[in-house]
């Protein structure tokens, strides 16, 4: 794995995180990764009891990984994660 590989994937997972003012307190996660020249992106949010989970996924080209991570983030909202995150917004 090299240097334009490394910086691919990280875009790609920091804008998920970028889109959903993501910290370590909240439970989401996103991973990105180069395969047969398409890039793979996954993300997570989760509510702390583990229920309800949201998961969703992306693939394209590796010059868009910006685009794909801030869609697979889009994605979650869509599926309800928003509620998830801003119960967790009102804890704090």
């Amino acid at each position: 794995m090299g240097d334009a590989h490394a910086a691919t994937v990280a875009a790609a997972e920091r804008a998920f995180l970028a889109r959903l003012d993501g910290g370590c307190q909240v439970p989401m996660g996103c991973h990105a990764e180069l395969r047969d020249d398409l890039l793979h992106v996954r993300g997570v949010i989760t509510d702390p009891g583990g229920r309800p989970c949201f998961t969703a996924a992306r693939v394209g080209p590796p010059e868009t990984a910006p685009e794909l991570g801030k869609a697979v983030a889009e994605l979650l909202l869509r599926l309800g994660a928003d509620a998830v995150l801003a119960a967790l917004a009102h804890k704090t």
